[in-house]
């Protein structure tokens, strides 16, 4: 006969064509559908059966050709019928446990999320492991093996295998599409919350010298140490004061006097208290004293950045395939600072379905319950991304940082991986004498040869992935289908080139003012300007005397939030392979 094999097996049991190569099921036709991404699947009319649909339904089956196996899947779709009906099923390649496959698939997941690949900061909360995110910077798919659809990843322009085919006579197709841009790329937003500081050292000095405060010397000390600024409290708007430090300058252990005035004071109308009536005329001496100070203030605020990268790159390809369009993604990255929750990851823990927890600078997520072992593996766990994306919050460019440049190195491959799928813009259809079934991989790429019908296919012949295929065995007759997806560049594989990202931050600062307020000089001016004379004597009201005082001024921050974009030169162009001339 010319169908193949078809064997109703154990989960457990292993291939072996001494054994499996036998004929459980009898079809009458048998179909094999593979497509880019999904599992295969087989379907069959099959006469006499003799298993009712109940029993057939989840069975295993191990399909063969010329002693080898071609298909190992699960029974998944069988109508109600009687017991010799003659029946339609239908097969999907995967392992009987299904929860396996799935298993499989984030193993493959979590090996593919690496840069500049996979960059979380580009994926939505909550899709983290969802292909068209993983695979959004590689030219690549998935690919399912028609032995229990084993999955792995392949080159969507290429293929591990090869094969040159005769399609018949007026089965090709030949789709070329529409046309492609000419140039693609990427505008990329990201946004934070800078922290900023500013340190202010202000320093008071009773000698000449450089200091941001006039020398310092007055009557009234003792006020004024007592009322200096102390480490801990704060000034304005955010200022705190780090450092504090106002106390008399000594010369061998006694206060520096710079001089002294010697008034007397003679009771007036205005004094209540009886004792200095009674006083009367009393002589005052007035010692100035010099003092140092030194005061630390510490500025700290917090302000928001959005920072704007893009980059752009011409593609090469054959004339008359690109227009004049400009391809540009825009994207807005995730917040590059979050707050970290989670707990660490433990061994010989039990974990539940949603459980998340941090395992050195990753974030993750469960996705079976189970009891974690030694070590962590990527069938348990999901890989969400790194705990924070900012190394400090004190930058003020993330482009520019080593993290932010990585960045854009994935967003370039997701700029090249768009182009590169877009350049498969030509599909071929075609239907051959069927080749050896094993020889039909999930990872091929294939020749079409027009052979002695050239007018088929432009240039006589077309190369390209094999995006879809039907292997039947129908009626005493084997037939290969499908459909290639074929580059339609030159042949020159250019790589666009990256350079190092430019532009200067904005950014804003405050300000610390001081002034000093009736110093030793003003102070001596007021009580000379003050005096009058009884019997020959110079006087003066205890009033006169204006305390000396420092008047320290912040001024807070202008702005708190700054927009700015940063340069990313780009040089060199993006290639593609030279699979199917449009132009002949």
């Amino acid at each position: 006969m010319t169908v193949p094999y078809v064997a109703l097996v154990s989960a457990e049991e292993t291939w072996n064509p001494a054994v499996h190569q036998r004929r459980d099921l009898l079809p009458l036709t048998f179909e094999i559908a593979a497509f880019d991404s999904r599992t295969p699947t087989a379907t069959m009319t099959v006469q006499n059966p003799k298993m009712r649909p109940s029993e057939l339904d989840g069975a295993r089956v191990l399909v063969s050709d010329r002693s080898r196996l071609i298909f190992d899947g699960i029974l998944e779709t069988v109508p109600l019928g009687l017991v010799d009906d003659t029946l339609t099923l239908q097969a999907t390649a995967r392992p009987p446990v299904e929860e396996e496959l799935f298993a499989a698939m984030n193993v493959l997941a979590t090996s593919l999320k690496v840069m500049p690949f996979y960059d979380a900061l580009f994926v939505p909360q909550g899709r983290e492991n969802e292909w068209s995110e993983i695979l959004a910077a590689r030219t690549a798919t998935v690919a399912h093996s028609r032995i229990q659809g084993t999955p792995s990843i392949c080159d969507a322009t290429g293929g591990s295998t090869l094969l040159t085919i005769k399609p018949r006579k007026g089965s090709v197709r030949y789709d070329p599409s529409e046309k492609i841009p000419s140039k693609y790329g990427v505008k990329l937003e990201a946004a934070w919350k800078q922290l900023v500081s500013q340190t202010f050292e202000l320093n008071i000095e009773s000698a000449e010298s450089e200091s941001l405060f006039p020398r310092l010397e007055t009557y009234t000390p003792d006020g004024l140490i007592e009322g200096f600024p102390k480490v801990g409290a704060t000034i304005g708007d955010g200022f705190t004061v780090s450092s504090s430090q106002c106390e008399y300058v000594l010369s061998r252990g006694v206060p520096v006097s710079p001089e002294s005035f010697v008034a007397q004071h003679v009771a007036g109308d205005e004094e209540l208290d009886p004792f200095i009536k009674k006083l009367g005329a009393r002589r005052w001496s007035f010692v100035c004293s010099a003092l140092t100070a030194r005061l630390g203030l510490d500025y700290r605020w917090e302000a928001e950045r959005k920072e704007t990268a893009e980059f752009i790159f011409p593609v090469v390809a054959q004339t008359g395939s690109t227009s004049d369009d400009e391809s540009i993604e825009s994207l807005t990255l995730r917040g590059l600072t979050e707050s970290e929750a989670r707990r660490a990851w433990q061994p010989n823990t039990d974990y539940v379905v949603g459980d998340e927890r941090v395992d050195g600078r990753f974030a993750i997520r469960c996705r079976v319950d189970h009891t974690s072992a030694s070590t962590r593996t990527g069938a348990e766990w999901i890989l969400l991304g790194e705990t924070s994306y900012l190394a400090s919050r004190r930058q003020s460019s993330f482009f520019r940082s080593a993290r932010g440049q990585a960045a854009l190195a994935h967003a370039m491959e997701r700029a090249k991986t768009r182009a590169r799928f877009a350049a498969r813009k030509v599909r071929v259809s075609f239907e051959a004498a069927m080749p050896k079934p094993w020889l039909i991989t999930e990872d091929m790429l294939l020749t079409l040869n027009a052979g002695s019908f050239p007018n088929q296919l432009p240039g006589g012949y077309a190369t390209g992935r094999l995006v879809e295929y039907r292997l039947t065995w129908d009626r005493g007759e084997r037939i290969f289908s499908g459909v290639i997806a074929c580059c339609v560049g030159t042949g020159l594989l250019d790589e666009p080139v990256m350079g190092v990202p430019t532009g200067s931050s904005p950014s804003a600062s405050g300000r610390v003012d001081f002034s000093v307020e009736n110093d030793r000089v003003a102070q001596r001016a007021a009580l000379e300007a003050a005096q009058g004379e009884v019997g020959g004597v110079p006087t003066f009201g205890l009033s006169e005397l204006p305390a000396t005082v420092i008047r320290i001024t912040t001024t807070p921050a202008a702005a708190t939030s700054f927009e700015q974009t940063v340069s990313v030169p780009i040089s060199g162009s993006l290639g593609f392979p030279l699979q199917a001339p449009i132009e002949v």
